[in-house]
């Protein structure tokens, strides 16, 4: 890449050691978008290039790429095809290891969820120690009319109000 501009070899030996240092961090889709031919850096600068340039080509390659994505939908799949979408994910599977390991979740909010509670009716008992702030005020005489109206049987507190 270096060889092909014209001021190869005027470049302090340090340049170069720092060029190749910066690009070790690049992984290999990285490097070959930074050497294309085409549209990599060699073909964007006419001097040796800066840290700037290859980002800029970096990030020049991701726009493109994102810009021809799909749109998002809610759509769902029609056929039951598996794909990277079905693949348990790096902390899924991790935590699957540490709770096959240990026998149990370590987690705190794990353990908050997994902890049972068993709710129970109240009895006789603790419904009639229940103290209500306000009384249990007395049915209405247009209830009682309606409720003799309707027909029915029993109507509770009737032997109250007459």
């Amino acid at each position: 890449m270096l060889s092909s501009y014209p001021d190869y070899g005027k470049a302090p030996p340090e340049y170069v050691v720092n060029l190749a240092e910066s690009l070790s961090y690049l992984n290999d889709e990285e490097l070959a978008v930074v050497m294309h031919p085409v549209n990599g850096v060699v073909a964007r600068t006419k001097f040796l290039p800066t840290f700037a340039d290859i980002a800029a080509v970096l990030q020049d390659h991701k726009n493109r790429q994102e810009q021809f994505k799909p749109a998002h939908t809610q759509y769902k799949r029609l056929t039951e095809e598996s794909g990277p979408w079905d693949k348990e994910t790096d902390y899924e599977r991790k935590a699957k290891v540490v709770k096959e390991l240990l026998g149990y979740n370590p987690s705190p909010k794990a353990q908050q969820f997994e902890a049972k509670r068993e709710l129970l009716p109240p009895t006789a008992e603790d419904l009639k120690n229940l103290k209500l702030k306000t009384p249990e005020a007395p049915q209405s005489r247009y209830l009682i009319a309606q409720l003799e109206a309707e027909g029915w049987p029993f109507i509770p507190g009737k032997e109250k109000t007459v």
